[in-house]
């Protein structure tokens, strides 16, 4: 793992290779590690947890709570805090633009971070070097 260290800026080093792994708990423990290995500064976003089209005051409110929401995780939900960096290969979970190749499971670099957007690289395929950006951060 440690080999990471002198290949992060290439591309193409990431292509060919994945983790895996038996659990999302195992999933987060790795990606927190091969991070650590990455030069540069983390950046802290956080996924959204209220629940829409509810009064504060109902009791759909108080059963799912922030802090219950926070807890949630499980295969195919983003965890509730993200910490990445620049450089960092990352995955789309979901489907947003097809025709872009911008497609559940497609692998990205990580090229920019800002308070609301991250913006990527796509890694491999028929949209290779393009950059893509989010604008769906909170």
């Amino acid at each position: 793992m440690l080999h990471i260290c002198g290949h992060y800026a290439r591309h193409d080093y990431f292509r060919g290779r994945a983790i895996l792994s038996p659990t999302i708990d195992d999933v987060a423990k790795v990606n927190d590690f091969m991070l650590s290995l990455f030069p540069g500064e983390e950046r802290t976003y956080l996924s959204l947890d209220t629940m829409c089209n509810q009064q504060p005051t109902s009791e759909i409110a108080e059963v799912y709570t922030t802090e219950f929401l926070n807890t949630i995780s499980g295969s195919g939900l983003p965890y509730q805090e993200l910490k990445p960096k620049v450089a960092a290969p990352i995955m789309l979970l979901h489907n947003i633009d097809h025709s872009m190749g911008l497609c559940n499971g497609t692998r990205l670099i990580l090229t920019r971070m800002c308070d609301h957007v991250i913006q990527a690289s796509i890694m491999s395929g028929k949209f290779a070097s393009e950059k893509c950006i989010d604008k769906n951060m909170r």
